[in-house]
């Protein structure tokens, strides 16, 4: 399972390509919650900003930042 939200999937209906995303749903969480940071996820990278991409960047910055601190 993908935690990072970095792969962009879709699937094709009736010729077009309609991106989707696997929810994971389990007891006791807020499904509106997740829906809707799942639905602001993608139209972020719709426009242009990854999050994912800022994240990876941020923690690759962090471990250059504490080798040099060695």
């Amino acid at each position: 399972f993908d935690r990072i939200g970095d792969s962009s999937k879709t699937i094709e209906i009736m010729g077009l390509d309609i991106p989707y995303a696997v929810i994971p749903v389990t007891e006791g969480r807020s499904l509106g919650v997740i829906m809707e940071a799942a639905v602001l996820n993608y139209k972020m990278k719709r426009d242009g900003y990854d999050s994912s991409e800022e994240f990876r960047q941020k923690i690759y910055n962090q471990i250059l930042s504490n080798r040099e601190d060695k």
